[in-house]
């Protein structure tokens, strides 16, 4: 029996704590106040990083970083959460907040339509204020005329406006490069005779690739090749060493950089020997007349079409609609949205999410007018219209023909030299070469120098396999930094070259070719004036000649105007749909109204979900096809390219060496943060804040759409080689393609650290919980927080569920104490009754009956109540039978009055109760075996 009491005690005691463990989860899962228990970034398992150019990535070249078609990670016997399934679901909440905070903000009138509207075609408010001023008549007038502009494109003409070009060129870049005044005795060439002796050669053994999947090996724990990366650490090491430290090297780095405007100084020599002198005999007309008298139309009919074209290409800071990464498209997703599985396991919205289909009417009116901007959001038409918009921007500039003539007489009478000699030129060329090459390489040591100091050096030494891999990570971090200038230098021969080529500009400055020209140029800074005018012209003639040349001009033009001209009915009914959000009393809205607190929510957490959005869109072989191309353009352009095309592509082109390099290390990084990510499946929402946190190791990526545009402009017509033009097409091509993707990741830096706080406030908001927020929006779009996350429960939910927890905990543990002091007699419940019992029985045989003895009498009676009320009592031993002589006379008559048996004979109170106790027993020990064969 006792064992069996135990059992059974056990297995109510697991149910009890059982009972226990589920309350109090349910209890802290209703507390969104607690604070977030599990804390991933110091347990998160780094992965080694990939380079596009490293033979140890096991991530093909035309694998795209879209996750959501890729295979499901090898995780074998996980309970995370695969990444492929976050980059799904967590856009789809991010929908779902943005989509209730419109519909709230439609509702209480916080939220206009038009920043809505503007934001979904990517645009600015401003821009969709304009375009209800459009004025469709006057810009088609404009493109008449220019399509039907009479232009005088003979070789004497383009050789004249080159000319003048040229005049204004020469102008702004000795304006820009400043007289070049004592730069031979002030920054002496000789100086840099030091730098020959500096050793580069070491570089060439150090395997940056190599050592790359060393240090991934041993940040996955594949391995630990610690011996071979210390071996590969030491190359680089020596090489480092044998350097001249980063202090000796900047005086080198500003001379050079003061001689590199000698490069300047060679473009002007060379434009002065173009085309300069054709001045002295022509005349200047240029179609001036022409482009003047153009009825352009007004400035802002034509930004607003511009904004229309390039809509597709560009990125704006979303302040109401940031969830809807995708724009427009993204509406159509809220259906199936709200009946995700996932999404309603991890959120347990409070009103039912099917609600958000309210929105629907408003986006039909949407995709009616994006239906309306894609066909005319084209790269023709992007072209098409850039040129449009720089043509205006000379608009209204006015110059008489007496004005263009004065040039030609200031250059014949007072600013008149002879051409440079073309080996003077050359050979001051190549110098000027050898210095900006020179000056590349000292900054690319000056940078490795830098970052290896003696301690970093010494750290290797450190190396072992007690060595954190957070440590072995940062080594990965500064290589990975570095490797342009490591390509840089181990693809360069020996310094000394460069410094004997940099030496010579000393001797070739000091020509006697170069003060006439100095003079001249001072001159033209004098007498020549209203240079920004005429170059205006000039700009405007060429735009024109440019336009005039594409048959399909007016037909792509008429597009764009109609396009936007028919939007405008399309905007009033827009209007008037979120107009009509206010009168809505519907079941469906007023349940919506329950989360108006995520209204405050939807910028920053759309900003941060954006950011993974367009990590997942892009595309690695794509990026390395951007690569590939635009260093191919860049030969292109120093081959091929004409002196104008090259100057231009100059100006324009930028460090491409820095663009590849952001592009490197953000598809390292991208590889790591992905395969950090490692969360438990059926979490809460926050516990997704450490994977947003991450994202500020991503490098931003500046393809500079604009400026590359502008300095390719010529290179695709260039007929005498059909593969130079298919491959500036085809960079052209991919470099519109990624400014689709919105990769300025530093402006959501902000964002991705209060993830956590806005993760469980959105969870929250969800649940039907207030949210005491305030976040402010920077300038720059960063989100910021202002005060602390409060959140105050409204609803009794948790109370309720822990004061039913608790009473049910109570009634258990009462049962089980219950069931146990029922079969085990060695409680104290048992151990008090029998006590009891035997003082009541043995108190009439302790002595002679007293005159109290009928209070005696009343203790038996209330003792065999008790026996009776008690059947199951343990067995007692037989009281003493007293004898006649103790009995006193009144004793022994209330005896015999008591009782007798059936044959007449008087029986005393102990007998009977003696008799009646074994009555019980008997009936104990009945109900007892019973009661052990029902159990």
């Amino acid at each position: 029996m006792r064992i069996k009491s135990i059992i059974s005690m056990i297995i109510l005691l697991k149910i009890t704590i059982f009972g226990i463990i589920t309350i109090s989860v349910e209890c802290v899962n209703s507390n969104i106040n607690n604070n977030e228990s599990l804390d991933y970034s110091s347990r998160r398992q780094f992965v080694r990083a990939v380079n596009p150019h490293d033979k140890h990535s096991n991530i093909n070249n035309n694998e795209s970083l879209d996750y959501s078609n890729r295979r499901p990670f090898a995780r074998a016997v996980s309970d995370n959460e695969d990444p492929a399934t976050l980059f799904k679901k967590l856009p789809a909440v991010a929908r779902l907040v943005t989509a209730i905070a419109i519909i709230n903000g439609f509702s209480d009138g916080s939220i206009p339509a038009d920043p809505v509207i503007a934001e979904l075609l990517n645009i600015d408010t401003a821009s969709l204020k304009q375009l209800e001023k459009f004025n469709k008549t006057s810009v088609d007038k404009f493109i008449e005329s220019v399509s039907s502009a009479a232009m005088d494109s003979s070789n004497e003409t383009l050789t004249v406006e080159q000319a003048m070009l040229d005049v204004f060129k020469i102008m702004t870049i000795w304006e820009r490069i400043g007289k070049l005044e004592n730069i031979s005795t002030t920054y002496s060439l000789a100086s840099l005779k030091p730098v020959e002796s500096w050793s580069i050669s070491e570089f060439k053994n150090f395997n940056l690739m190599n050592t790359l999947g060393l240090i991934d090996k041993i940040v996955k724990a594949e391995s630990s090749p610690i011996p071979e990366l210390k071996k590969q650490l030491a190359v680089l090491a020596s090489a480092v060493t044998n350097l001249p430290p980063a202090t000796t090297m900047k005086p080198f780095i500003v001379t050079l950089e003061k001689w590199a405007l000698i490069d300047s100084f060679v473009d002007i020599m060379l434009l002065h020997n173009s085309h300069f002198d054709v001045l002295l005999f022509t005349s200047p007309s240029f179609n001036a007349h022409t482009v003047q008298y153009i009825p352009f139309a007004t400035d802002p009919d034509i930004s607003v079409m511009k904004d229309v074209v390039v809509s597709l290409f560009s990125c704006i800071n979303r302040t109401v609609t940031a969830g809807f990464a995708n724009g427009i498209s993204d509406i159509e997703k809220l259906s199936s949205d709200s009946k995700d599985r996932w999404i309603d396991g991890i959120l347990k919205p409070s009103v039912p999410l099917s609600n958000i289909n309210i929105l629907s009417k408003f986006a039909v009116e949407m995709k009616k007018l994006n239906y309306l901007w894609n066909p005319v959001s084209t790269e023709t038409h992007y072209h098409m219209m850039r040129q449009v918009f720089d043509l205006q921007k000379h608009r209204g500039i006015r110059l008489t023909q007496n004005a263009i003539d004065s040039i030609s007489n200031t250059l014949e009478t007072k600013c008149l030299i002879a051409d440079m000699d073309k080996s003077f030129l050359e050979n001051m060329k190549q110098s000027a070469k050898h210095v900006k090459l020179l000056l590349r390489k000292v900054q690319a040591l000056e940078s490795i120098r830098n970052a290896f100091t003696s301690k970093v050096i010494n750290d290797f030494n450190k190396l072992s396999t007690q060595t954190k891999s957070s440590d072995v990570s940062s080594i990965r971090t500064v290589l990975r930094s570095l490797s342009q200038s490591f390509k840089l230098i181990q693809n360069s021969k020996s310094l000394q070259k460069h410094v004997t080529g940099a030496q010579t500009l000393n001797e070739v400055y000091a020509e006697p070719h170069t003060q006439p020209l100095v003079t001249r140029l001072e001159c033209l800074m004098k007498e020549i004036k209203n240079t920004d005018k005429i170059a205006s012209i000039l700009r405007s003639v060429k735009i024109l000649r440019k336009l005039k040349s594409d048959r399909k001009l007016v037909e792509k033009f008429k597009e764009v105007s109609s396009a936007v001209s028919k939007s405008l009915p399309l905007l009033v009914s827009l209007r008037k749909i979120a107009e009509e959000y206010k009168k809505d009393n519907s079941s469906g809205m007023t349940d919506l109204k329950k989360l108006k607190p995520l209204q405050g929510l939807s910028k920053p957490f759309g900003d941060a979900v954006g950011a993974l959005v367009s990590i997942t869109k892009v595309s690695r072989s794509e990026l390395e096809t951007f690569v590939r191309n635009g260093e191919s353009t860049q030969k292109i352009a120093d081959i091929y390219g004409t002196p104008e095309q090259q100057r231009q592509f100059e100006s324009q082109w930028g460090n491409f060496e820095a663009t590849t390099q952001q592009i490197e290390m953000f598809l390292s990084d991208a590889s790591i943060w992905e395969k950090s990510i490692a969360i438990k499946k059926n979490l809460n929402l926050s516990a997704y804040g450490q994977m947003f946190k991450d994202l500020t190791i991503l490098n931003s990526i500046d393809v500079k759409l604009e400026p590359r545009l502008a300095a390719t402009e010529g290179f695709d017509n260039i007929t005498t080689n059909q593969r130079v033009t298919q491959i500036v097409a085809e960079f052209r091509a991919s470099l519109m393609e990624l400014s689709k993707l919105d990769l300025d990741f530093s402006r959501y830096k902000s964002a991705f650290n209060s993830m956590k706080e806005v993760l469980r406030s959105v969870e929250a908001g969800f649940k039907g919980e207030k949210l005491e927020l305030s976040i402010s929006v920077s300038r720059s779009g960063n989100v910021t927080t202002t005060t602390e996350f409060a959140i105050v429960a409204t609803s009794s939910y948790s109370g309720l569920v822990y004061t039913v927890g608790t009473l049910v905990i109570a009634v258990i543990l009462v049962t089980i104490t219950f069931l146990w002091c029922w079969y085990d007699q060695s409680c104290i419940y048992h151990k008090l009754k029998r006590r009891y019992i035997t003082n009541m029985k043995t108190a009439p045989e302790l002595g002679s009956i007293t005159p109290d003895s009928s209070q005696d009498s009343q203790s038996e009676r209330e003792a065999e109540r008790f026996v009776a009320r008690k059947p199951h009592t343990s067995q007692l031993p037989p009281p003493p039978t007293p004898s006649p002589a103790t009995l006193t006379p009144t004793s022994a008559n209330t005896t015999t009055a008591a009782s007798v048996t059936p044959s007449g004979k008087p029986v005393s109170k102990v007998e009977k109760l003696k008799k009646d106790r074994i009555e019980v027993e008997k009936k104990r020990v009945s109900k007892k075996s019973r009661l052990n064969k029902t159990i």
